[in-house]
């Protein structure tokens, strides 16, 4: 199988699981994995470091079968709050996944979306009055 077919079936395998009887749909363009994980980080289902361990766990995977395989579960998550991902974006993610330099970048990105604080509401900061 090429690099090719391997990434597009494992992410509409990933999509198919995503999407499974929701109306809303599951893929939202420019909704990056790294986003999408910070919401599920952020949701209250959820102990923050329970998916903080499955993002690492996610992100250090040395091979595509063990990146796919984690992912399953975070998108299974993903898919209980209902929030939605980029799956061209992930099926380009997984391509890269497959040579080093590639998946640092990957890496990288996923990294500064979850951990980002620029695009967030942030619920717990504290509110300033003048």
């Amino acid at each position: 199988m090429t690099i090719e077919l391997e990434a597009e079936h494992a992410a509409l395998s990933l999509y198919g699981l995503h999407q499974q009887s929701r109306r809303r749909p599951m893929h939202h363009r420019g909704t990056g994995l790294g986003t999408a994980l910070r919401a599920l980080h952020r949701d209250d289902r959820f102990s923050q470091e329970a998916v903080d361990r499955r993002v690492a766990a996610a992100v250090n995977a040395t091979s595509v079968p063990a990146l796919v395989y984690r992912l399953r579960g975070l998108v299974t998550q993903l898919r209980s709050i209902d929030q939605p991902l980029d799956y061209d974006q992930l099926l380009q993610n997984i391509k890269d996944w497959h040579y080093p330099e590639p998946r640092r970048r990957v890496r990288r990105s996923w990294g500064l979306a979850y951990h980002s604080w620029g695009a967030r509401a942030d619920k717990d900061a504290p509110t300033s009055t003048p």
